[in-house]
């Protein structure tokens, strides 16, 4: 308020409580005792204590430094230890940190009303103001209804910054967080309407699965119209089961076609459409290798290493280091011998299978992708990242593989021969 006027600040700040008292009824409540008088001193210089808060702090810190020197040399270096160590308060202990001079308009106004109020010197808290006095050592009379009156003023402003750094942007994130689920169940919904006006296949996914990496892929090099039905692990069954399967990926065609129930299946499904993902019999020889030997082990590596994978799968499939270190071996063989296919040829000259892409790369690529992490994956990359592996042995491995050739061939499948949704 920069010496301003008390009186108004505090009868706006009666009627905010609700209280019909006034400033004066309050006065008249409680009047000064008789050995007191409401005139205020004239001359602040003869005022006790008023020197104290009228000094420069830096001077006044220069003093007590000297006073310090002076103690130390007469009472020695372990008495100045000692003060110092101290928990009780000594007069060589006080430091000078905060500047309390008043200007000279507050100070005409502390002569003429004996009240001045700054807002120059304003803190976020009153405990804060509370500090810097005692950190100074001044001598201030502090009662017990000021601090009961601090405590309400801290906790209101403590709610309030609870309220606008914490409860409102949580609260925004959540409206954000439904209003995407709405939008996603409305697209649903309009995909649901569209699959009963022209009948499309569905493809049963476990999203970041290798093998419903596979499928996804195939269908997509073959053109075939499908909708993604994707569920999360142990729970893919409540919709396999009823469609006459078990595990995933299951792929429903327009009736009187029945379900096929495995990624082979899908693939040559997709081959009656596109023949060139089979065109020797190589291809086909490589995939089931890579089905057979490769899946499994590039799974049972990585959800040994994730924790989110770990709690839910570990257990049930056996999983542990050991049997992780054994399957790292054998993925070391599969990668040795692709990386020959591949010969000293430039990345996307040669094939595993030969000169042309075909479903051995697809397997191939689908199975290691959760290896390197292939940034062009949208069911991998935006969730799991080379940080997330804790076990530092494994992710210097992972990256060793992205590194290789094998694992830059894998990462430009991705790029030029997986379609975009």
């Amino acid at each position: 308020m920069e010496g301003g006027d008390v009186g108004t600040a505090f009868e706006a700040a009666l009627t905010r409580t609700g209280t019909s008292l006034t400033s004066k009824d309050l006065v008249d409540m409680y009047p000064l005792p008789s050995s007191l008088t409401e005139e205020s001193p004239i001359d602040l210089e003869q005022c006790k204590f008023f020197d104290l808060f009228d000094a420069d702090p830096a001077q006044a810190q220069v003093e007590m430094d000297k006073n310090r020197q002076e103690a130390e040399k007469l009472h020695g270096t372990e008495f100045m230890q000692q003060v110092k160590r101290s928990k009780h308060h000594h007069p060589l202990k006080k430091r000078r940190q905060f500047d309390f001079r008043l200007t000279s308009k507050e100070k005409e106004k502390l002569a003429a009303t004996g009240v001045v109020a700054s807002q120059r010197m304003q803190a976020e808290s009153f405990a804060e103001i509370y500090y810097r006095l005692y950190s100074d050592d001044l001598p201030v009379f502090v009662t017990t209804d000021s601090i009961l009156h601090a405590w309400h003023r801290s906790f209101d402003a403590f709610l309030i910054k609870l309220e606008s750094n914490y409860l409102a942007p949580m609260l925004e994130k959540i409206l954000k967080a439904t209003l995407s689920m709405c939008q996603e169940i409305a697209s649903a919904r309009f995909l649901v309407s569209l699959a009963t006006q022209e009948p499309k296949a569905t493809l049963v996914t476990i999203p970041a699965s290798s093998y419903a990496e596979k499928a996804r892929w195939a269908l997509r090099v073959a053109q075939v119209p499908f909708v993604e039905e994707k569920w999360a692990p142990l729970f893919a069954y409540m919709s396999t089961i009823p469609k006459g399967g078990r595990s995933v990926p299951l792929l429903t065609l327009p009736p009187p076609n029945a379900a096929l129930t495995d990624s082979a299946d899908i693939m040559a499904f997709c081959a009656k459409t596109l023949p060139e993902l089979y065109p020797n019999e190589k291809a086909k020889e490589l995939e089931v290798l890579f089905d057979t030997k490769l899946g499994p082990h590039t799974r049972r590596c990585v959800k040994a290493l994730y924790p989110a994978l770990r709690l839910l799968l570990l257990r049930s499939m056996n999983i542990n280091k050991k049997s992780a270190e054994r399957s790292w071996i054998r993925i070391e063989g599969i990668l040795k011998e692709a990386e020959k296919q591949l010969g000293d040829d430039p990345i996307g000259s040669r094939f595993l299978a030969g000169d042309t892409f075909s479903a051995a790369d697809i397997a191939f690529c689908s199975h290691i992708a959760l290896l390197i992490l292939a940034p062009d994956h949208e069911f991998i990359a935006p969730y799991i990242s080379m940080s997330s592996i804790q076990d530092p042995m494994f992710r210097n491995r992972f990256e060793e593989i992205r590194r290789s050739k094998i694992g830059q061939y894998v990462l430009w499948c991705y790029k030029h021969k997986r379609p975009a949704v």
